[in-house]
């Protein structure tokens, strides 16, 4: 009997799939690994009108020695999107890691969420793989 190696035809979307699932396998490990209990809410105002444009929610886990503010969530209001509210939520949380001894932020976006990447890179966020973003705080 002899074997001959042949080519899988499913090669290609097998490799997709992985490439896929391989970063969701890692929030995942991190989800049970280094659970949050003091997840926070926390609504985005103008100040001037109290008019909610949207929300954040955000908690505390230790990695390494680490203390790190994951990102869950940044929402928007659609119509108050491209005005600047994103940054500067986003300057305002820095700022509360700063205060509260946090050494990084991190969050997970969607494979295929691109303005979304676009938009943290722009905020001085470094991409890890295609989908994990990580800033250290100053």
């Amino acid at each position: 009997m002899k074997f001959k190696n042949v080519k899988n035809p499913n090669q290609k979307k097998v490799r997709r799939f992985v490439k896929i699932l391989f970063p969701f396998f890692w929030i995942f490990l991190i989800w049970k690994l280094f659970p949050q209990k003091d997840r926070k809410f926390v609504q985005i105002q103008k100040t001037s009108k109290k008019k909610t444009l949207g929300l954040l929610v955000f908690s505390t886990f230790f990695f390494l020695g680490k203390k790190i503010l994951h990102l869950e969530l940044l929402a928007l209001d659609k119509q108050k999107r491209g005005q600047g509210h994103g940054t500067e939520s986003l300057e305002k949380l820095e700022e509360r890691a700063r205060k509260t001894g946090h050494n990084f932020i991190f969050l997970f976006s969607g494979p295929f969420r691109k303005k979304a990447h676009n938009f943290y890179r722009k905020n001085g966020f470094k991409q890890i793989f295609k989908v994990f973003f990580w800033k250290k705080v100053k």
